[in-house]
């Protein structure tokens, strides 16, 4: 089990590289507490281990996924500040599948105005789940948090979360192919890779 941690770990600091903390990105959530609590503690674990990250800057909006676009807008001046000198380099809006009836125009909307989609199905729970366990079968958001909650995991994500499963979690979600992916699944590595610097932003 050491061994395997200290795989991962290393497999982290493998990103390292010449990429600065001067580039800033934009994500704005769904959720107020358990994405920005992820995103958060994401970024504060890959600077002990020596990975480079961009400023992250994330806005938990709590609403549904047209709001969460407005939001975004507004943070951007309806995208102006997106791609300049002392603007963001990209902005990454998160959202879940759920009931969500305004799913599909806020995917549009985001592409309106150039900014990045990531959709989980059912929700962003299941990118947290693969930290710790597989899980191929269709769930629903209900069923996804009571297993989280057996490794202590509720509302907000604990410090002594597994951000060092990252990569099996990436290998977990595969390749999500379309916008909305299947149940269950993410574009979530999409965005941690990027925050990571070793991949650029995929195309919108």
């Amino acid at each position: 089990m050491a061994a395997r941690r200290l795989s991962e770990r290393s497999d982290l600091r493998r990103r390292t590289g010449g990429r600065s903390e001067r580039r800033r990105i934009l994500v704005v959530t769904e959720g107020t507490k358990t994405e920005p609590s992820y995103l958060q503690g994401l970024c504060a674990y890959l600077r002990q281990t020596g990975v480079r990250v961009c400023g992250v800057y994330v806005r938990g909006e709590g609403r549904d996924p047209e709001r969460v676009v407005k939001k975004a807008a507004l943070e951007t001046g309806d995208g102006r500040l997106v791609g300049g000198r002392d603007g963001f380099e990209s902005v990454w809006c998160v959202f879940d599948v759920d009931e969500h009836r305004t799913l599909q125009t806020g995917i549009r909307a985001a592409a309106r105005h150039g900014f990045h989609t990531v959709v989980s199905n059912p929700c962003f729970e299941i990118w947290l789940l693969w930290h710790y366990e597989d899980c191929r079968r269709s769930i629903d958001s209900t069923e996804l948090r009571r297993r989280l909650r057996r490794y202590g995991i509720d509302k907000a994500v604990p410090k002594d979360f597994l951000f060092a499963r990252t990569t099996v979690a990436s290998g977990r979600a595969g390749n999500t192919t379309g916008v909305i992916p299947a149940n269950p699944g993410t574009g979530m590595a999409a965005l941690v890779h990027h925050i990571m610097g070793d991949a650029p932003a995929r195309p919108r």
